[in-house]
């Protein structure tokens, strides 16, 4: 279990209690149901066939196999996506400091690009089925890290800073300092061109106490406004077999 999290964007810390450095290579979404499903179909094989032990254990074993085999298959659309995104970055001219993909929700054939700039962070999408001919188009994401006084000075911050690496948003809602993390993206997703400004964050998380000269020593997860019928389901199906969404009228 603990391999399989750290194909996961989230990651996990492995090497505890010697570093707490989290190990996430982000090939895997974390509900896959290409993944899930062999493993589900062979242990309901295993459990009712009413063949003898040695074919009804077959299930799990074909199962694990299947599985296993399709999460070295992630790692080589991770591997081939993201040689588009860095020469695609290379053409528009974005220099970063740190580059990641991460797979959309329950695939890993369409991704998500970000490079963190130090200022900006820069989102695209590409999938395994894009032509090569397709011209990546890049969205620029303010982190407003010079919106709080003394943001990263507190318990709070230096936690949120290590948990997102740097992948990050700074808002004001209402007055109440809010810290966004970008690489779970938003319930509207980046396939489409859409404000930086928007409650529609995945993770949020409230900045404690509610100051803008910070430090800040405590934060709680505040989550999305809005359900998972903002989501555009039909962008997402057309992206993942390399088509571009329907221009609406």
């Amino acid at each position: 279990h603990w391999m399989i999290d750290s194909l996961t964007t989230y990651g996990t810390q492995i090497f505890l209690p010697f570093s707490n450095h989290p190990v996430n290579i982000g090939s895997v979404f974390i509900i896959d149901p290409l993944y899930t499903i062999p493993l589900l179909i062979g242990l309901l094989w295993t459990l009712f066939s009413r063949l003898g032990k040695q074919y009804r254990t077959a299930g799990v074993r074909i199962g694990l196999i299947v599985s296993s085999a399709y999460l070295v298959l992630t790692l080589g659309s991770k591997f081939a996506v993201k040689q588009r995104f860095e020469t695609s970055l290379a053409d528009h001219g974005i220099v970063y400091e740190h580059f990641i993909t991460v797979p959309t929700p329950f695939n890993s054939i369409l991704w998500y690009g970000y490079a963190d700039t130090g200022e900006d962070v820069w989102v695209a999408n590409s999938s395994l089925f894009d032509p090569l001919t397709r011209i990546i188009t890049w969205q620029r994401i303010p982190k407003n890290a010079n919106l709080l006084d003394n943001f990263g000075s507190g318990i709070a911050d230096q936690r949120l800073l290590w948990f997102s690496r740097g992948f990050y948003r700074l808002d004001l809602v209402d007055g109440q300092p809010i810290f966004i993390d970008l690489r779970f993206a938003r319930l509207k997703s980046w396939l489409l061109p859409l404000s930086p400004e928007g409650n529609d964050y995945t993770f949020r998380y409230a900045l404690k106490p509610k100051s803008l000269k910070g430090p800040y020593q405590d934060f709680r997860g505040i989550g999305p406004e809005g359900g998972f019928d903002q989501f555009p389901w039909d962008v997402l199906w057309r992206r993942i077999w390399g088509l571009e969404p329907i221009q609406q009228r």
